[in-house]
């Protein structure tokens, strides 16, 4: 154990002794190496960075005993921990040739890796056994950045060849960070865009803050002021960039306070709507002295940019109709309102904010004298609704009905700004019919809503009486009343309402007032309506009357008559007409054709009414009062044109002309129906047929043709049967497909209540129809032994389902018996039973 401790001894002795030799003067070796490193500049959370455009300087103190020349020293160098490291070194051999140096000497350096400027100089006194080089590092705008961290190492070294080559270094621990990038301090913009949001067509704002180094990890409280740590006239040119790809240059360049001022409707001319709207930032870029940039802030701001679209205007209340894009409303009527519908353009989301938007009666401009609304929509919603305001009285005259146009004039208020008055925002100046939505406000067709202003016009053309009036036609029990109706396509009012009829028996009864609310007279709600007839009228009694044209409003004009007519308020001049004894309508068919009395009246020539060459039925309609009405009623038929009149002196046809007298049966209430067989001579191709009426009540026979009841039962003239018969013309020959034997509606309801037996006889028969219930008993007979024309379809008149006593019968399923026995022969030629349904 004395032996080791004894060589361990010997071992230490000799590299201690080695160790003196080597550090020696003479013996080419650093005696020493004094690193100093700049010091980071100190944030206002105590953690020191190196910040860009700053210059720092890292100084290098070397001892060598044994150099004997400057340029013995072969390298200086700084090492700066960063990614990547920054290493900084003298170029080449030191070339002075004094020593000690007179004064600070530059030498030339390299950047061998990093991103920063550097120079160097020998402090002057230096001599090249003792000097100190000092680098001043300048980091770039591009050097990379990298976050505090403590007890980094920064390292210097040098190099010297004499008598051989060594190197020394020293390693300083260094808390520091690298910062190479800019933020805005108390980024914010003002005026319209204080809150973020704007219109196109704002008002003219700042954008503010102040520049500063955007400290990795710190808080926008401890970014420190660029211009304070930099030095002025670091920064070169200060830009406001848009995202929308638009620049803005702040002139004055002021580091300290930055303050780029926007010009009014920068969003809509120089970047334009298409860039400018929706979510967009803000941020500032610098140009700087030190390389390395442009610099582009780090944060941005906010700022938004849409528009108010207006997507529908209604009127509501007030009374009046609604049709749109026009609507009518009165001035003398109170209570309009008007509705809005809007949205922002771009985003198609409601409001930001209380929004205003105002509606007004477009002359040409935003007027502040005409008639405005303003509707607000409230913050979160769409629709708002407010009183709409009428016009003046110069802009509807009395009398008359003024079309006035509406559309949004004006929009402020809200987030989307603009202001009541001035040349701000979203307005209308100037409107040119051929460019719709002109200018600032998107809204359908501007402005396609209409109000026409009615001003007590009542319809028509504004004239003392609304239309010619035609006819008052009596008959005993009814009367039709005839005007020209007021034309749709020139009307100007369209504010119509229905066409009245007031009447009265003469002077002794309040007047009764029949329009489109009357039952059995919707038809008067129609413009097109020109006739409606009052029924169940006492005949050969005087009737007072009058005819009115009445708008939603109540305005009202009357006509009486061609010769007097009055308007506004009922007055004492009226139309009198008196109903007759007796009325007699004609109506004739061929089974597929029906020509209505009325048709006589419109035209008396028979080839109005070309009917088939088949069995002709006839149905007479007599009213009058009881002891006018005929017990017994015949045709008097005959060709036309004939040899005379089919009356003279109360005689039938006193000449040589063929004629033929029709019995007719009485198939209803004051109802007779009479029917031409087939077989007649005169239901022949190119016939031409005319009859006239006889009706007999006891002893009395009298004649009546189409007019006979409008001529003077006594006097002169008399009553003439001749002078205007009714009359068709045989033209077309029978050509139908029989029907198969059917019931038609087999099923009946409420809506639904007749079931009618359809069929076709091949020759005439003597027809019974009888309903059985389901257990086979007799429960109604429609038809007995009656007589039907053969070679044409029939459809009898039905059955309700009721019984013998015509009441109703139960739910349930009945047969219809349908047979039919030929008058030639007896023989049975149908016998048909057919399902019916009762289902209500």
């Amino acid at each position: 154990m004395l032996r080791k401790k004894i060589r361990l001894s010997v071992l230490l002795a000799a590299l201690s002794l080695s160790l003196l030799i080597s550090e020696r003067p003479g013996r080419g070796t650093i005696t020493s190496i004094t690193l100093t490193p700049a010091n980071p500049t100190t944030m206002s959370n105590a953690l020191g960075y190196y910040l860009a455009g700053k210059a720092y300087v890292f100084t290098v103190n070397v001892v060598d005993p044994d150099v004997t020349a400057w340029n013995q020293i072969t390298d200086v160098r700084i090492t700066i921990a960063n990614a990547p490291n920054i290493v900084v070194r003298n170029t080449a051999a030191f070339g002075f040739g004094a020593s000690p140096l007179a004064a600070d000497t530059a030498f030339a350096v390299t950047v061998d890796s990093g991103t920063v400027n550097a120079s160097g100089l020998v402090t002057a006194g230096s001599t090249y056994n003792n000097f100190t080089a000092q680098f001043t590092i300048t980091f770039r705008w591009d050097t990379p950045e990298s976050a505090w961290a403590a007890a980094r190492n920064v390292i210097g070294s040098a190099t010297t060849n004499n008598p051989a080559v060594n190197t020394l270094t020293d390693t300083r621990p260094v808390s520091y960070g690298v910062v190479s990038t800019i933020r805005i301090v108390g980024f914010a913009q003002s005026g319209d865009a204080a809150d973020g949001r704007l219109n196109p067509w704002h008002t003219a704002f700042n954008v503010t803050g102040t520049i500063a180094y955007n400290i990795p990890g710190a808080v926008a409280a401890d970014a420190v002021h660029l211009v304070a740590d930099a030095g002025a006239g670091e920064i070169n040119v200060i830009s406001l960039l848009h995202s929308g790809g638009s620049a803005i240059a702040d002139d004055d360049n002021d580091e300290t306070s930055l303050n780029i001022p926007v010009p009014a409707e920068w969003m809509n001319d120089t970047p334009g709507w298409v860039n400018a709207r929706g979510n967009r930032t803000w941020s500032i870029q610098t140009t700087m002295n030190t390389p390395g940039g442009p610099e582009t802030s780090a944060n941005t701001l906010a700022i938004n940019c849409d528009r108010i679209q207006i997507t529908n205007i209604q009127f509501l209340a007030g009374g009046g109709v609604n049709p749109p894009p026009r609507y009518y409303r009165s001035v003398n009527l109170p209570g309009t309102q008007v509705r809005v519908t809007a949205q922002l353009e771009f985003a198609g989301t409601p409001m930001v904010g209380n929004t205003t938007i105002r509606v007004g009666e477009y002359t040409g401009a935003d007027n502040p004298t005409g008639a405005t609304s303003d509707v607000v929509i409230a913050n979160g919603q769409t629709i708002g609704v407010a009183a709409l305001t009428y016009p003046p009285g110069a802009a509807t005259p009395a009398g008359d009905t003024t079309p006035l146009r509406y559309g949004a004039i004006r929009v402020f208020g809200g987030a989307y700004d603009g202001a009541a008055m001035g040349a701000v925002g979203q307005y209308i100046t100037t409107f040119v019919p051929a460019l719709p939505n002109p200018l600032r406000i998107t809204q359908p067709a501007y402005p396609t809503y209409i109000i026409y202003w009615d001003n007590e016009d009542p319809p028509g053309d504004n004239g003392a009486e609304f239309t010619p009036f035609d006819a008052a036609q009596p008959t005993a029990t009814s009367l039709t009343f005839t005007w020209t109706a007021l034309d749709p396509m020139t009307y100007d009012d369209h504010d119509f309402y229905s066409y009245r009829i007031y009447y009265r028996e003469n002077g002794t009864l309040p007047w009764i007032t029949i329009d489109r609310n009357t039952a059995g007279f919707a038809a008067l709600a129609s413009i097109a309506t020109n006739t409606a007839s009052i029924q169940g009228l006492v005949p050969l009694t005087t009737y007072d009357y009058f005819i009115s044209a009445v708008d939603v409003f109540g305005n009202e004009v009357y006509i009486l008559s061609p010769a007097s007519v009055i308007h506004g308020a009922p007055g004492p001049n009226w139309g009198e007409v008196q109903t007759l004894a007796l009325s007699i309508l004609a109506e004739i068919t061929d089974g597929t054709v029906t020509y209505p009395d009325i048709s006589f009246t419109n035209n008396s020539n028979p080839s109005a009414r070309p009917v088939r060459a088949t069995a002709i039925r006839v149905k007479f309609h007599i009213s009058g009062t009881a002891d006018t009405l005929p017990e017994s009623v015949n045709m008097i038929i005959a060709q036309e044109p004939g040899n005379g009149d089919l009356i003279s002196g109360g005689t039938v046809a006193p000449g040589a002309m063929p004629w033929y007298r029709i019995s007719c049966s009485k198939t209803g209430p004051n109802i007779w129906t009479g029917y031409i067989p087939e077989t007649n001579p005169l239901i022949a191709i190119g016939t031409d047929v005319r009859f006239i009426i006889e009706m007999i009540r006891g002893a009395s026979i009298t004649y009546a043709d189409h007019n006979s009841e409008l001529e003077v039962p006594a006097g002169s003239p008399p009553v003439n049967p001749n002078d205007y018969e009714w009359n068709f013309s045989v033209i077309t020959p029978t050509t139908f497909q029989p029907w198969p034997t059917r019931i038609l509606n087999n099923v009946i309801t409420d809506k639904d209540p007749v079931a009618y037996p359809a069929y076709y006889l091949s020759e005439d028969a003597y027809v019974t129809i009888k309903v059985f219930d389901i257990k086979g008993r007799p429960v109604a007979t429609l038809l007995d032994n009656a007589f039907r024309k053969g070679g044409q379809n029939i459809k009898e008149g039905g059955w309700r389902g009721d019984n013998k006593s015509n009441r109703k019968l139960g739910v349930g399923l009945y047969y219809v018996q349908i047979e039919a026995k030929a008058v030639s022969s007896g023989r049975v030629i149908l016998n048909s039973f057919q399902k019916v349904v009762m289902a209500r």
